[in-house]
């Protein structure tokens, strides 16, 4: 029969600790690893639906500029031109407008969104751009819309379109 001794063992006990540790750092590692998967998850779903509050904050203000030129009777899309892109934003009195590309979405101390286009815009920048492209298929009384909006996020360009048709039901 063989007998154990202590002698046979003085080294075992440094393997099963240097084991034990390399498994509790294996461990830890894939827990931070989870954790940081996680805030990187969570913050870029926060970016999809604040870029997509902006699109339907966009589509908004086209419907409130068709709307205003109802009540002045003006004849349908009357500030608009098909095929054109427009920058747009909101302020306290009535909606702003003008031709060209995306403009930075600011965020005020109130945390109310505004455009570079409103001069009363006191915000600060934000990662989001705002374009509305106007268009119509061939048919003068449909207007179609589509609020882009763009942003990087972890170096790559993202984007978020919403689209809507507003008909000329004057008719």
């Amino acid at each position: 029969m063989h007998r154990f001794s202590a002698e046979n063992e003085s080294g075992s006990l440094m393997i099963e600790s240097i084991v034990a540790a390399s498994l509790v750092v294996v461990g830890i590692l894939g827990i931070m690893s989870l954790l940081i998967n996680s805030a990187h998850t969570s913050a870029s779903a926060t970016n999809r639906l604040t870029a997509a509050y902006l699109a339907s904050e966009g589509i908004e203000v086209v419907k409130n500029i068709l709307d205003t030129e109802y009540l002045e009777g003006q004849s349908f899309a009357h500030d608009f031109t098909p095929g054109t892109t427009y920058s747009l934003s909101y302020d306290s009195v009535s909606p702003l407008l003008a031709v060209g590309t995306s403009t930075p979405v600011q965020i005020t101390p109130a945390h109310f969104f505004c455009d570079s286009l409103d001069p009363g815009c006191t915000g600060t920048g934000t990662i989001f751009n705002r374009a509305v492209y106007i268009g119509n298929s061939g048919n003068s009384a449909v207007l179609d819309v589509q609020s882009i909006i763009s942003w990087t996020e972890n170096g790559a360009s993202k984007t978020f379109t919403l689209e809507d048709k507003f008909t000329d039901w004057r008719g």
